[in-house]
């Protein structure tokens, strides 16, 4: 879970930092999309993403396949 919140942001983390990410047990009981969320949230309020960072929605790739399905 916590692999998968790091791997999507991986992208738009601003270079020159070294990050260590770490799930607490309560994080355990979480889903991933809320790691991913609380993350996400983190990082941006601490100025870690880059300003072209598409947002916080958790698959992008959704609303891409929608397009590209209108488009036919």
């Amino acid at each position: 879970m916590l692999k998968e919140a790091a791997r999507r942001l991986l992208p738009w983390l601003k270079g020159g930092y070294w990050i260590v990410f770490l799930l607490s047990p309560s994080g355990l009981a979480q889903k991933a999309q809320d790691i991913y969320f609380d993350m996400a949230n983190l990082c941006s309020q601490e100025g870690l993403l880059v300003a072209d960072w598409p947002g916080i929605d958790f698959t992008p790739w959704a609303k891409e396949g929608k397009d590209d399905e209108k488009a036919k």
